[in-house]
């Protein structure tokens, strides 16, 4: 049988501080880590050992890929692991609907200004970041394109499109950046 809800993130290396879900019924609340964590944290946990050297590419492989962990789930909601969510899950649900909803990033609007940015602040190897954006403007990726918002990301991951999305997401993310908005 099918469970159409869960509610997931994903904190590896004490990263993020983890906020409490907004408890709602008939939702899974999951969360991936490589620590252990209070049971009363409203959270289900699931202990995993690093995939990648880098705690945030782990996470990432957890962000990607929810058709590959949640199978038996129609959608799935992405949360990173420092968002507090102040409204219920379905709530959110009812107000986004579509198979792969996200937001605007909040200051920037182009993948090679955000690059620039997180190779300013260390986010990742500033020669990785610019053999992305490299690659990216020589397959002829245009100034300005857009960008998101990825800390929250509501899914209906059981689509094709999106499956193939998130395979091909991940499999940029594991080849370059981990900075997940360059590669989305």
């Amino acid at each position: 049988s099918i469970n159409t809800r869960v509610c997931y993130t994903a904190v590896f290396g004490d990263y993020d501080e983890l906020h409490p879900p907004c408890r709602t019924p008939n939702v899974e609340f999951i969360c991936f880590t490589d620590q252990p964590q209070p049971a009363t944290s409203g959270w289900n946990f699931v202990l995993i050992d690093f995939l990648f050297i880098d705690p945030r590419r782990t996470a990432r492989l957890f962000k990607c890929l929810p058709h590959i962990l949640f199978p038996n789930h129609e959608s799935s909601l992405w949360m990173d692991g420092n968002w507090l969510f102040d409204s219920t899950f379905l709530e959110f649900v009812n107000k986004h609907s579509g198979d792969f909803v996200c937001f605007q990033h909040p200051v920037r609007n182009c993948l090679y200004e955000e690059g620039k940015a997180c190779s300013k602040h260390g986010k990742d190897s500033k020669e990785l970041i610019e053999s992305q954006l490299t690659t990216y403007r020589d397959a002829g990726m245009p100034d300005d394109f857009g960008l998101i918002n990825s800390c929250i990301i509501l899914r209906r991951h059981n689509q094709i499109a999106v499956k193939t999305f998130c395979q091909e997401w991940m499999d940029q993310i594991a080849k370059f950046s981990n900075r997940d908005q360059l590669s989305f």
